[in-house]
């Protein structure tokens, strides 16, 4: 089934005796662009199509049309839903679409509109008569290049990011002590025909910093935003200030990196711990040790594990009292802890005791 287009209908009018012949107008003529219009485009890229059909003078009879010839090849080009748009002429009708491009191919446009013609053939005062016309409107046959962007040159963390886009990014906090966790949030804007189908590159501030994997909070063809948690190790944490992603700018046929704002993030250092209350110290009396990494430990009460070794980080899990761990690393008084499954958290080191031999 051909879809159709429905512009607003022209106001019927009488018809009445034949009076005085009038000329005959001109066809309809259509017309057909793409926007931006180059010789070749690439994949991951979103253009628009435009069609404009000039009427010469006459009104469309029942306002609908029928077209045919648009892009319609499924695996390389995805056209979204053809919207009017107003135009500055008074008999002239115009529309537009968004073409995602997904794969490498050569695609035929070669757009055709088809309706019927509300056309005045005699009038004399307030007589007029009309007749309706069909007609079939061609635009001049074209090809879409795709191709692949460049292999040549593609940097590492290149994730698909094709066309014209800004970047926003900030650390939540801005000012945080070693041990804190911190957010790195960024948002890519632009137009791109398919931001979901790569994976961001990890964030790496600095060698004072544990990152974790970034993760993508919400994406559409036209916005990207990411999220990843990175930690201070020491007072000495610096993160650089510049923050970018690799795109690629079709209109100039390379890749460039896409930059952010200067970044914000001050460390600061770390209060000093309040004193282990007496319970704790109890529990560390009756340990006997300190535990230090790359000793094995038990849990001597069920007590949350930490994504960092503050009070305010992230709670992971709850490690069972009797749990028998691994420790990886100290840091003041806690100790990071290392489960059998992989699993790994900040634990107060007051609450553990070598284990048994």
């Amino acid at each position: 089934m051909k879809p159709r287009l429905l512009p607003p209908v022209a106001a019927a009018a009488p018809l009445l005796l034949l009076a005085a012949a009038l000329p005959a107008t001109a066809s309809p003529d259509l017309s057909a662009a793409l926007r931006p219009e180059r010789d070749v485009h690439y994949v991951g890229e979103r253009v628009d199509l435009d069609l404009s059909l000039a009427l010469g003078g006459d009104d469309l009879f029942d306002g609908s049309l029928s077209p045919s010839g648009l892009p319609d090849h499924e695996e390389a080009v995805r056209m979204g839903r053809l919207e009017r748009v107003r135009t500055a002429a008074p008999d002239a009708l115009a529309w537009t679409a968004p073409l995602d491009l997904l794969r490498p191919a050569e695609i035929p446009v070669a757009p055709v509109l088809e309706g019927t013609l509300r056309r005045l053939r005699a009038h004399s005062g307030f007589v007029r008569q009309y007749e309706a016309i069909p007609f079939r409107a061609e635009a001049p046959a074209r090809v879409l290049t795709v191709r692949e962007p460049p292999s040549e040159g593609r940097p590492a963390g290149f994730f698909g990011a094709v066309g014209a886009f800004t970047l926003e990014a900030a650390f939540s906090p801005s000012e945080a002590s070693p041990g804190d966790p911190v957010t790195l949030r960024w948002t890519l804007r632009g137009r791109g025909a398919d931001l979901a189908a790569g994976a961001p590159a990890s964030y790496a501030p600095g060698p004072d910093f544990r990152t974790y994997s970034p993760r993508v909070e919400s994406r559409s063809p036209d916005a990207l935003t990411v999220t990843q948690v990175v930690v201070p190790l020491s007072d000495a944490a610096a993160a650089s200030p510049l923050f970018s992603v690799p795109v690629f700018d079709p209109a100039r046929g390379a890749y460039v990196e896409c930059a952010a704002p200067p970044l914000s993030l001050r460390v600061v250092p770390r209060p000093a711990p309040a004193p282990a209350t007496e319970t704790a110290a109890r529990e560390r009396a009756a340990a006997g040790s300190d535990p230090r990494p790359g000793e094995r430990v038990r849990a001597l009460r069920t007590a949350p594990a930490r994504l960092a070794p503050a009070d305010t980080a992230l709670r992971l899990f709850d490690l069972p009292a009797g749990s028998d761990v691994l420790v990886r690393a100290r840091h003041g008084e806690w100790a990071r802890v290392l489960l059998p499954d992989g699993a790994s958290g900040w634990i107060p080191a007051p609450l553990l005791t070598p284990s048994a031999r």
